[in-house]
């Protein structure tokens, strides 16, 4: 008799391993949730923080869909205005059950001036939180924006950032980012009480970045990087990839931290680096990669290494090969070289031809081509399902 509570023991850890082994083999996380409804015996199991952060580790979070800075004619007391508000357009992907596009609404924002009704505009997304900034009729780069917000639409949870103090008017702001926090023990690297904003401005010429780190009341802390950045001479250097020649800059979205570095000879890079056929962007990953287009050929880059390895060819596909098929394909399209048109998260929409009205994006993950939505003409912004998930008791 003294053996059973043992034996009994050892039958509820076998049982808890073997539902592990059958829940990380499911093939999604709506799947997960769906499991842990079940009954509470399986709840507990999938909400255990170790099995959240090795099912993480097999299956990412996937992506609800992607936001554009679009425009939209609103109502106001002296007329209709028109206003940059962000769509959304939900994810083609099969693995998730069909996305609400009205659960992705930014409506719940605040929005308090009823005679110059403010341009919501998304400067950057990161898991499932967006940076958004509210530009009034007064806005321009001087200074800290009156209201920069953090949210998760989803759940429409949002925090207002303030100011660093003594910012002052002086300060040319140029770019605002999404950073991860410290990995949290479900294995997700950034949510509402775990994020960072990373902003970036000029003052005297030399460039500056300073850190809003959550927690509390939240705080910030300032660096110059002129280290990594020398010679502004009036180009566009920081953001997520700067141009400095054939020196670039590259802020990791993960550790925050920038890093410069030369393209090698051994490619043909286009004559000139500029957005329309040279850039870089975030692959499904989350880590930079560079893109490039040389005649019809999009080349893909991908860094060796952990963090500072030299860059080297991951993948290539031929833009005409790619594309046939596709509603409104016309080989003449490619008699010049195509265009990028706009890049997001793991993809890039290219237009052919200037005087083609034909757009279409590239999968950086498969490469494989698929008609692109004609309205979007701003950056794509991906949105992933919140991590970790929220898991409902069974009733």
């Amino acid at each position: 008799m003294g053996d059973a509570p043992a034996a009994i023991n050892n039958v509820t850890v076998g049982l808890h391993l073997a539902l592990e082994l059958v829940f990380l083999r499911l093939p999604s996380l709506a799947d997960l949730v769906r499991a842990a409804a079940a009954c509470k015996p399986w709840r507990r199991v999938i909400a255990d923080a170790g099995f959240l952060r090795l099912f993480r580790a097999l299956n990412p979070p996937p992506a609800a869909g992607d936001y554009f800075n679009g425009y939209h004619s609103i109502a106001s007391p002296s007329g209709p205005v028109i206003s940059i508000r962000p769509s959304f357009v939900p994810s083609p992907s099969t693995t998730i059950p069909a996305i609400n596009a009205g659960r992705f609404s930014l409506d719940f924002l605040p929005d308090d001036d009823a005679e110059f009704p403010p341009d919501w505009r998304i400067l950057d997304s990161r898991g499932s939180l967006v940076l958004i900034v509210r530009r009034g009729p007064r806005y321009d780069h001087y200074g800290f924006p009156d209201m920069l917000v953090v949210c998760e639409p989803l759940t429409r949870r949002y925090r207002r950032i303030p100011p660093p103090a003594n910012f002052g008017s002086h300060r040319y702001l140029w770019g605002s980012y999404l950073v991860d926090g410290d990995a949290d023990e479900a294995g997700g690297c950034i949510n509402m009480s775990n994020f960072r904003v990373h902003c970036e401005f000029y003052r005297a010429c030399v460039a500056h970045a300073t850190v809003f780190f959550t927690g509390g009341t939240g705080s910030w802390t300032e660096r110059t990087i002129d280290h990594v950045v020398p010679d502004l001479n009036g180009r566009r250097l920081l953001g997520r990839a700067g141009d400095l020649g054939r020196t670039l800059v590259v802020l990791d979205g993960h550790t925050g931290e920038y890093s410069p570095f030369v393209l090698p000879d051994t490619e043909d890079w286009p004559p000139n680096l500029r957005n329309f056929n040279f850039c870089i962007t975030d692959g499904r990953d989350g880590k930079p990669c560079i893109l490039s287009i040389v005649g019809s050929t999009l080349k893909v880059f991908a860094r060796l290494g952990s963090g500072n390895g030299e860059w080297a060819p991951e993948k290539r596909v031929s833009l005409p090969e790619a594309t046939v098929g596709l509603p409104g394909y016309d080989p003449s399209a490619f008699d010049l070289s195509p265009v990028i048109w706009t890049t997001g998260s793991g993809l890039v929409t290219l237009l052919p031809h200037a005087r083609v009205r034909w757009l279409f994006s590239v999968d950086l993950e498969t490469m494989e081509a698929k008609p692109a939505e004609d309205e979007i003409w701003d950056m794509l912004y991906r949105c992933e399902l919140p991590w970790p998930p929220t898991l409902h008791a069974c009733t």
